[in-house]
């Protein structure tokens, strides 16, 4: 089975977020040493925002109950990130959170900031604000919330925005 493993080949050109399901199917099938998978796992997730992942890979690999400080300290920054950029688009998400009136804006064709400046407050800096926070949450491993933010592509759709750039290349963000 190792002749045809491509996965030495194909993990370099990859994100890390898509290498680690793929270290764990190979953990699951038991495609490998499994100690060799297990560190492969946290060398990968120690690069991202993924802080409990991490530390339960940590744990299981090192076979101890103890994190290292600096990753203690990270997931601390990252939580308070995610309640701080959550806070700060609260109006938009207000809004998003109620498929019903989702459905019922776009329906009338008035799911766009213009409308949502009117009427519910929303802002340009909250459509900036929750690309960074859907980012956040991609690169905290919750993928699903980062797609539940998805919506906010539509209202921005009609013109090229600066949050849109961000997401798409955010080590240009100055």
């Amino acid at each position: 089975m190792a002749a045809f493993d491509y996965t030495p080949m194909i993990v370099p050109h990859l994100d890390r977020h898509m290498v680690l399901p793929i270290l764990q199917f190979l953990q699951a099938n038991k495609l490998g040493k499994e100690e060799d998978l297990l560190a492969a796992t946290v060398e990968f997730a120690q690069g991202t925002k993924m802080v409990d992942f991490f530390a339960a890979q940590y744990k299981q690999l090192k076979k101890t109950d103890q994190i290292p400080k600096n990753m203690e300290d990270l997931r601390s920054e990252v939580l308070k990130q995610l309640v701080d950029w959550k806070e700060a688009c609260t109006p938009l998400l207000d809004v998003l959170n109620d498929t019903e009136l989702v459905n019922e804006l776009r329906h009338d064709n008035n799911f766009h900031i213009e409308y949502l400046k009117r009427h519910y407050n929303a802002t340009e800096d909250n459509v900036n604000q929750l690309y960074r926070y859907a980012k956040l949450n991609f690169d905290c491993g919750r993928y699903r919330d980062a797609a539940g933010n998805q919506a906010v592509w539509d209202l921005s759709s009609s013109h090229w925005h600066r949050g849109r750039f961000l997401v798409l290349f955010p080590k240009l963000e100055p």
